[in-house]
């Protein structure tokens, strides 16, 4: 669902950009155009591929999921399919919804994306993680580390 919001929102973000070059393409304002398009324009770009990579990972482990369902209950692909859908919408269904404005998800993704450096607070629970646990760092929620 996230990854669905982040393509949403970066199309948003280049739709602006592109807006912003047309009124300068429109007043022949050929410099601000240029720089307009080299950076805003490039950088909501490459924003929206990298949202769209994340949705395209998820579709994939979602194939990758119904497959594996499938192969342990030997039978076809196509039979499980439905089924997993059908379970997937009706958890969705069960989460508890939150409305957030525009703006509000705008800030919500890219603070998720883009992370204030830590706390104090924080780096004394990990303090304390650490000297509980040791050095190992928790798992990861998607099960691999942020590069």
């Amino acid at each position: 669902m996230m990854e669905v919001v982040g393509v949403t929102m970066a199309l948003d973000e280049l739709r602006k950009a592109l807006d912003v070059l047309q009124a300068h393409l429109d007043e022949l304002a050929f410099e601000e155009a240029s720089q307009v398009g080299y950076q805003d324009v490039a950088h909501h770009f490459m924003y929206l591929q990298r949202t769209l990579a994340g949705l395209q990972a998820v579709t994939q482990q979602k194939t990758a999921l119904i497959s594996s369902l499938a192969q342990e209950a030997n039978v076809a692909y196509e039979n499980v399919a439905p089924y997993v859908e059908e379970k997937m919408q009706s958890a969705l269904k069960k989460t508890e919804t939150i409305a957030l404005s525009a703006e509000d998800q705008r800030f919500f993704v890219e603070t998720l994306l883009n992370p204030p450096e830590p706390s104090e607070a924080l780096r004394r629970a990990s303090q304390i993680h650490r000297e509980l646990f040791g050095d190992t760092p928790p798992p990861h929620p998607r099960g691999h580390q942020k590069p």
